[in-house]
């Protein structure tokens, strides 16, 4: 997972999982994503096959565990975690 971090957002590619991998036709993407200074908030997005750049708005300053996993019409499978640091006016290294 590519990362990149600016204003008050992380953006990010996702890669789309191996036909060999899937369990089924992928017809989209879960993103969850939780604050580590907030952990009882997470927060899910959908989105279809087609959308390989997501950013994540509106964000407060900390770090961010994101996990994003396929879906089907049976539904999700495993996620995949990355964590990304999101400092204002700085940029981050992120993981």
């Amino acid at each position: 997972m590519e990362t990149n971090v600016r204003d008050h957002s992380i953006s990010f590619t996702r890669e789309d999982i191996r036909p060999e991998d899937a369990q089924g036709i992928i017809l989209g993407y879960n993103i969850t994503y939780v604050a580590f200074d907030e952990p009882n908030i997470t927060k899910t997005i959908k989105t279809n096959t087609n959308t390989t750049r997501i950013t994540l708005s509106n964000l407060k300053e900390g770090t961010y565990l994101i996990g994003v996993a396929g879906f089907t019409r049976k539904g999700s499978g495993e996620y995949r975690y990355a964590l990304a640091t999101r400092k204002f006016d700085t940029y981050c290294k992120t993981y």
